[in-house]
């Protein structure tokens, strides 16, 4: 329960507080109260509500300001999103090319596996050049809504949290899920756009913030 007067205090942005708390399973409720089965009196829970109230009344979420974002911005597929995959093509193609001009006797062994890497190579290239042309636009921002490829725009007044989060693994998957107010949960894959979450995220609470600064 500590944790709580701790977190509210010092993080910024409530609403992403209660999501990842949410997640990791730390609350089941809302967080601007205790939960049922919190073992706290009711002079506790009433001092728990008030000191969210005074942290949320002075919560930073709506200051996010980054001037240097323009009024639109329009997020595409990077090839430099592809640059991991650029060594498995070079020691291919250096193999290969060492075979064919003579040097048998250096690369004879591994000519099959510098085939298979740089087979593998252009596989990836030709599937991305694939997707990034069905998908011209990845996510277009401004602030009035947020469009994700050719799916119709969804307004800032109808969202109640969009959040930026990251797979495991060696290769981890970039998601960005947008939670909202009356509509289910819609979880959006921008890998391959050469952005952080966290670069990611911040380009969303600018305009979300926007947003909210001209409702």
């Amino acid at each position: 329960m500590e944790w709580r007067f701790w977190a509210v205090a010092n993080v910024q942005d409530l609403d992403k507080l209660e999501i990842r708390a949410r997640e990791n399973q730390l609350i089941h409720n809302k967080l601007d109260q205790l939960g049922r089965f919190e073992i706290a009196g009711a002079e506790t829970r009433e001092r728990y509500k008030q000191w969210y109230r005074k942290y949320r009344a002075g919560s930073k979420e709506e200051s996010a300001v980054d001037r240097s974002l323009p009024a639109e911005t329009i997020l595409a597929y990077s090839w430099r999103s592809q640059i991991r995959f650029l060594s498995a093509g070079v020691i291919g193609l250096v193999i290969i090319g060492g075979h064919q001009l003579g040097f048998r006797g250096y690369f004879e062994l591994g000519y099959p596996l510098g085939v298979i890497m740089l087979g593998v190579f252009l596989f990836l290239m030709i599937r991305f050049l694939i997707k990034k042309s069905r998908s011209p636009q990845v996510l277009k921002i401004n602030d009035q809504w947020i469009q994700f490829k050719q799916d119709p725009p969804i307004p800032w007044k109808a969202i109640h949290s969009a959040l930026c989060s990251a797979g495991e693994g060696k290769n981890p998957q970039t998601y960005l899920t947008i939670q909202t107010n009356v509509g289910p949960k819609l979880v959006w894959n921008v890998t391959d756009l050469n952005f952080s979450v966290e670069q990611l995220e911040h380009i969303v609470d600018v305009y979300r913030a926007r947003a909210k600064k001209n409702a």
